[in-house]
């Protein structure tokens, strides 16, 4: 029986949100996404640029938010 190949790499995706209001202002997002890319070189986890997510300046609470 033939042994396949398999690609252990680990992959994922970052997504930094606003989750309070005192969060508007964006000052949590650059130390949100520096510890999940932190965290994922720690773990070899690979995320691409296009796999990194930032919603900014609403809360999460609203149903009609734009992102």
């Amino acid at each position: 029986m033939e042994k396949k190949n398999q690609d252990t790499t680990k992959r994922g995706v970052i997504y930094c949100r606003v989750s309070t209001h005192d969060q508007v202002s964006g000052t949590s997002l650059p130390m949100q996404k520096k510890e999940c890319i932190d965290y994922a070189g720690r773990e070899e986890i690979e995320v691409p640029d296009a796999a990194i997510f930032i919603e900014e300046g609403e809360s999460a609470t609203a149903a009609d938010r734009t992102q």
